[in-house]
C-alpha cells in the first residue's frame, strides 16, 4: 500500500480519552517505525501547521511535561489515518514522527513529507 498524495487530508483528530482507548484495548495497533528529523524539518513549521489545522497537541506526552522548556518533549500530535497512527513529535533537538499499524509502509514516507 501506498501513502496517497492526498495522506494529509486523511489525516484525523483523536481525542485523548481514545488515545488512551487505544492504547489500552487487547487489539491496539502493531508497533511500526519512527523517524527522526534533525534538519530537515523546522518544528516549528510543523507546530503551525498542524495548530492551525487541528488546534492544541492532543498527544498522551502533552499531559506529562511541565509548563517550562525543561521538557524532553515540548509538544505531541496523535493523529489518525486509513492505514493507522501518526504521532508527531516536537523535542528539544529533534522532531520525530511515530508510525503504528500496518497501512502505512516506511518506504512510502516521502510521500507524507511532500504533501
Amino acid at each position: 500500500m501506498t501513502i496517497p498524495t492526498n495522506f494529509f487530508d486523511n489525516l484525523e483528530f483523536v481525542h485523548p480519552k481514545d488515545i488512551v482507548d487505544i492504547f489500552s484495548a487487547n487489539d491496539r495497533p502493531s508497533p511500526g517505525f519512527r523517524w527522526i528529523f534533525k534538519n530537515e524539518l523546522r518544528p516549528i513549521d510543523l507546530y503551525c501547521y498542524f495548530g492551525s489545522r487541528f488546534g492544541q497537541p492532543n498527544g498522551i506526552q502533552n499531559f506529562l511535561r511541565g509548563d517550562h522548556s525543561d521538557n524532553l518533549i515540548h509538544w505531541e500530535w496523535f493523529l489518525r489515518t486509513d492505514g493507522g497512527f501518526l504521532t508527531i513529535q516536537g523535542m528539544n533537538f529533534r522532531t520525530e514522527i511515530w508510525i503504528s499499524g500496518n497501512g502505512i509502509v516506511a518506504d512510502d514516507i516521502e510521500n507524507l513529507l511532500r504533501s
